[in-house]
């Protein structure tokens, strides 16, 4: 079973969708999500400590906000 965070990505192609990526790892628009939502941050600290019984299903509650990123991220 897969646990964690993992980057997948797809592709389409006349209306088929193929699976191009299985990477085990953040993908790079993961931060905005984590800043964004307290329990996606709570949830990645669960799993990072092996304390699985402790995570929640998102409730929904978020920010709307943008992200730039250069050398660091820059959220608006």
């Amino acid at each position: 079973p897969m646990r964690g965070f993992f980057c997948i990505q797809f592709i389409e192609d006349d209306g088929a969708y193929y699976l191009t990526d299985v990477n085990p790892r953040i993908g790079g628009g993961s931060i905005l999500s984590l800043h964004c939502s307290d329990s996606m941050r709570s949830n990645l600290v669960a799993i990072l400590k092996n304390e699985h019984e402790k995570i929640k299903p998102s409730i929904g509650a978020y920010r709307e906000e943008s992200m730039f990123r250069y050398y660091q991220e820059y959220y608006v």
